[in-house]
């Protein structure tokens, strides 16, 4: 490699990985150039390292051509605490592969960027449920009351199966605006629903779901119910139906 070469490779490197970061047409082979192009530096005593960062890498993996290895990578992402992973995380979220989307949608809730709330929200009406599940639990995470009517739609929508996650993301905004919406899903709702609309009922110290959590401790979330039921009054009776009903009707005489 001529002098001038080692120059151009030196001045143009940070182009190069802007390039790679960019316009990847395979992760594994533009990994394996630049780090050719480095080694023939290092073994001839030119620069002692040139090196990929871990974020850099990631961010080059998330625009693979293997599904696979774009996954990985969004996942990996959410421990990175840097506004550049938000934002290749936040494009991930466009992904042709649902798996890809929905590993972005909860590495977004890990880092709890709140830039990609709108992305967030609009990942609520993904045409995979698993995707839509990811989404929401996200949105719990951000704790942005701009989230709580989209998930409030949610959990009275037709998808029973992302119910349970707009719930416990409800209860986690704690909004008093999902009181009743989530007293509706507590009474009304599948069991996973109801343990999750119990426990974010507790969550938001709801006074107006006492009486129906404590005719809940009859069902299948008695335990959720009783949790609840402690974080709004302070008392604990467990899940002894009977003594709470006899405090309820002492409380009201």
């Amino acid at each position: 490699m001529s002098a001038r070469s080692y120059v151009w490779v030196i001045v143009c490197i940070p182009a190069i990985l802007s390039f790679l970061a960019i316009n990847p047409a395979s992760a594994q082979y533009q990994l394996h150039l630049y780090a050719s192009v480095t080694d023939d530096l290092q073994d001839e005593g030119r620069i002692d390292m040139i090196s990929v960062s871990a974020l850099e890498e990631k961010i080059i993996a998330l625009k693979s051509e293997d599904p696979y290895v774009r996954a990985e990578a969004a996942q990996d992402l959410g421990n990175f605490e840097d506004p550049l992973a938000a934002e290749h995380l936040t494009r991930a979220l466009h992904d042709e592969n649902p798996y890809v989307r929905a590993y972005a949608a909860a590495s977004l809730g890990k880092l709890r960027d709140p830039s990609s709330l709108a992305h967030l929200i609009t990942m609520l009406n993904d045409e995979e449920t698993f995707v839509q599940t990811y989404a929401a639990e996200s949105l719990g995470e951000l704790r942005d009351r701009k989230a709580v009517e989209p998930l409030i739609e949610v959990l009275e929508g037709s998808n029973t199966d992302v119910k349970p996650s707009a719930a416990w993301a409800l209860g986690k905004i704690n909004d008093p605006r999902a009181e009743k919406p989530l007293i509706d899903a507590l009474r009304d709702g599948e069991p996973g629903l109801q343990i999750s609309a119990a426990g974010a009922l507790g969550s938001i110290r709801s006074s107006l779901a006492v009486e129906p959590l404590i005719l809940s401790l009859k069902g299948l979330c008695c335990l959720e119910a009783a949790e609840a039921l402690k974080m709004i009054t302070s008392l604990d009776f467990g899940s002894d139906y009977e003594t709470w009903q006899r405090w309820w009707i002492n409380i009201g005489d």
